[in-house]
């Protein structure tokens, strides 16, 4: 796999392509090469609004990997153990028109990977890593304890066709997420049992969310639970585009 270091320049907006949901809409196919793995990507996250990837390797990685994560809510039977594509974006600047100067030039780039089911062609999800070490920065819950806690926002399907507002344009919608100053970004793209179609972006090691607790903001230094906190969950609708709602739900394992 070829990634090299680069700084990518996003621009937030609206990715105008016709899309509904796997139920709805039997446009689902294999992705049986790399090049077709990088374009549905693409078509996922509007990565090919900003930048002609397709020209150069430089920009990318893409491999194929046997998907081992447990810990998506009420969908990891779906993907366990199945082949998918792992797309790799490294040193990703974003930026919007609404978002303050001096916090996107101070923002933390992010490496994104882009997972696509390589039999069916869906968004299985799209996540950054922080390089850095953050103790505060817990480990994703596992699918079991995240159901738990998710029991009104249950997730019913996978989306196999990319929807009207990319990946990028939900992350200019999900404020309560800080995609800018989060550490890490979690994305998934799902459907509800009533055909809702939104993007769910994580923020992982942000602000503390304890005002919503109607709390005072924390010290962090002298906080040991602030792990349960510096995280949100920003719900955008990707057909319109609309903030449907922002939680800190699901939260990870008590230590």
């Amino acid at each position: 796999m070829r990634a090299c270091q680069i700084s990518i320049l996003v621009i937030f907006g609206m990715l105008c392509t016709s899309g509904t949901v796997a139920q709805t809409d039997s446009t689902s196919h294999s992705v049986d090469t790399p090049r077709e793995a990088l374009e549905r990507a693409l078509q996922y996250t509007g990565f090919n609004e900003i930048q002609n990837l397709l020209e150069s390797e430089d920009y990318y990685g893409v491999e194929v990997i046997t998907f081992k994560d447990s810990t998506i809510p009420f969908l990891t039977d779906q993907v366990y153990n199945r082949r998918v594509w792992r797309i790799s974006v490294v040193n990703v600047h974003l930026d919007g028109p609404n978002w303050l100067r001096e916090t996107v030039e101070a923002q933390i780039p992010k490496n994104f990977k882009v997972i696509i089911d390589s039999t069916k062609g869906f968004f299985v999800k799209a996540y950054s890593e922080y390089e850095g070490f953050d103790p505060q920065l817990a480990p994703e819950p596992p699918a079991a304890h995240a159901e738990k806690r998710l029991k009104r926002d249950k997730f019913a399907a996978f989306c196999d066709t990319p929807p009207p507002v990319s990946l990028f344009g939900a992350l200019g919608r999900a404020a309560g997420s800080d995609p800018l100053s989060a550490k890490e970004l979690v994305v998934y793209l799902v459907t509800d049992k009533d055909q809702n179609l939104t993007w769910q972006v994580i923020g992982r090691g942000i602000a503390p969310s304890y005002p919503w607790l109607g709390g005072p903001h924390p010290d962090p230094e002298n906080d040991p639970m602030l792990y349960m906190f510096n995280r949100a969950r920003s719900i955008v609708d990707a057909r319109s585009g609309t903030l449907v709602g922002v939680s800190n739900q699901p939260l990870p394992e008590q230590r």
